[in-house]
């Protein structure tokens, strides 16, 4: 073999390689893609006609939610369980009226704006049940929220009004009430020392002796 044949069957080896890695690469693709770009398009025009007033151009939502992001992904589940929805309830002005072959395409734009992966095959009704929304987007489910314990409300404190002089209680560390203290007992009262014609009035002796009786007047 003389060097021109070897360069020409190095040329045809190349080919042939270029070819195959070709075809492997668009059977890759047909493994992994779930809808076709023509596919995509076309549903992008059916989304803006049909759909965008109320969720946004970029399904970002506007009147209505979005329909992108992973808690839209994550609560339908797979691609039929969008169709089951919008087949029957959208658009509110003729619901379920698009027709089925219209519904899948604007399926297939709305998986498209979720990073869902474009193969050579259009999507068909068929495959809708077999689309796990979550794995073909790429995107992670919405995590389950924690509960959240509810918060103690505050003891309230008592306002320190006007109370005759008294102190009213306040709460204390622990946000507790502490009891009113006990009363004092009031002071027995005095005779008043009042006008008796100049004499002095007897007073309560501190044993039990009877009161004194008052003499004679000078």
């Amino acid at each position: 073999m003389n060097l021109r044949e070897i360069k020409v069957a190095a040329a045809v080896a190349a080919i042939g390689l270029a070819v195959t890695g070709w075809a492997v690469q668009v059977a890759a693709q047909d493994a992994q893609g779930l809808y076709s770009k023509e596919q995509a398009e076309r549903g992008s025009a059916l989304f803006t006609a049909n759909c965008a007033q109320c969720h946004g151009a970029q399904l970002q939502g506007a009147e209505a939610p979005a329909l992108i992001g992973r808690d839209v992904m994550g609560t339908w589940i797979t691609a039929q369980g969008i169709f089951d929805y919008v087949s029957v309830a959208m658009p509110p002005s003729s619901p379920g009226q698009l027709g089925e072959s219209v519904y899948v395409d604007i399926l297939s734009h709305i998986l498209a704006m979720n990073g869902a992966p474009a193969g050579s095959k259009p999507m068909a009704l068929a495959d809708l049940p077999n689309v796990d929304l979550v794995k073909a987007t790429g995107v992670a489910a919405a995590p389950a929220a924690a509960p959240t314990a509810p918060a103690t409300a505050a003891a309230p404190r008592l306002p320190q009004a006007f109370t005759a002089g008294r102190v009213l209680p306040t709460v204390g560390a622990d946000g507790v009430v502490p009891p009113p203290a006990a009363a004092a007992a009031p002071p027995a009262p005095k005779l008043p020392q009042a006008f008796t014609a100049g004499r002095q009035l007897p007073t309560v002796a501190p044993s039990s002796a009877p009161l004194p009786l008052p003499g004679p007047a000078q």
